[in-house]
């Protein structure tokens, strides 16, 4: 909320550069930022060259972003998803799973992670 955000005060982080690797922090509410995460993976995506990989305990792709991923792949970047093999929830692996064919029919490499629950989003 606007309030909590008011009282936090943001610590600049001092970090030596390492590399060319580059950044980007969106935020996501359910009030005025509800889709700004999904628009800047649609254009990382849209400009992507050479390779996406994708990390993700729930996958729950919007038809933009299914179609997004699977352009991507046609016009020659390597698509890789890492995704939650065995969720807490089995609900979630079925939902995941009526996307696979889709998207393996152009090319993209899907990974199900089965060691431990995976709670990473990058």
């Amino acid at each position: 909320s606007k309030a909590v955000r008011a009282r936090l005060t943001p610590t600049p982080l001092k970090l030596d550069r390492a590399g060319d690797a580059q950044m980007l922090l969106a935020e996501r509410d359910n009030g005025e930022h509800t889709t700004d995460i999904e628009e800047q993976y649609l254009e990382a995506i849209r400009g992507a060259t050479q390779r996406i990989t994708l990390a993700n305990a729930y996958f729950f792709p919007s038809y933009r972003f299914l179609r997004e991923l699977r352009n991507a792949s046609r016009r020659g970047v390597k698509v890789t998803l890492i995704l939650q093999g065995q969720p807490d929830m089995p609900f979630v692996r079925v939902c995941s799973r009526l996307t696979y064919t889709y998207l393996l029919r152009d090319g993209v490499v899907i990974h199900e992670y089965k060691q431990r629950a995976l709670h990473g989003k990058v």
